[in-house]
């Protein structure tokens, strides 16, 4: 049976300092070995409503589900943290876990309509900088540059937005 590398976002503007460490605790029951970045309080993006500030993790495992299973197995921990998903695609939500990023194989089990590399792994603060953390040889399609080099290259002005915070293991 394959294996296959994976990097996921996580991330909540709900009561995060609570909902992080459970995600953390699902995920590395479900998959084992899970390298965590450190966790980043950002603003809410993609909205000019006033949103609770999120606070965001990487996590990178390996995993013998594919694109599809595990997606559904990801939004099985949503719903476990009680998320609950409205037309608004902006909501402040307990847990959000996407995959932004798989090695080749992983990748070739895409559905069709999945976007991987996920353009916000490149393009959002948020996602860049943790999962930089725990996967930063990824390649920046199009650039000689890794995911690695893109954040290291980050001005300080950029970077100061991104607040590192500690979380309660207990949550």
């Amino acid at each position: 049976m394959p294996h296959y590398d994976v990097l996921i976002s996580l991330g909540s503007n709900v009561d995060p300092a609570h909902w992080v460490p459970v995600a953390n605790r699902i995920l590395a029951a479900r998959f084992g070995a899970v390298a965590f970045s450190h966790a980043y309080r950002s603003e809410a993006v993609g909205t000019t409503e006033p949103r609770p500030a999120f606070v965001n993790q990487a996590a990178r495992f390996q995993t013998d589900l594919p694109f599809r299973a595990l997606h559904a197995a990801l939004r099985h921990i949503e719903a476990r943290c009680g998320r609950k998903r409205s037309a608004d695609r902006f909501a402040p939500r307990t847990l959000d876990l996407d995959i932004v990023y798989g090695d080749a194989a992983f990748r070739a089990t895409a559905v069709s309509g999945a976007v991987l590399p996920d353009p916000d792994l490149f393009d959002q603060l948020h996602v860049l900088v943790p999962c930089a953390e725990v996967w930063p040889d990824v390649p920046v399609p199009g650039s000689a540059d890794s995911l690695g080099v893109r954040a290291a290259a980050l001005p300080a002005e950029v970077r100061s937005r991104l607040a590192r915070v500690a979380l309660d293991e207990e949550g």
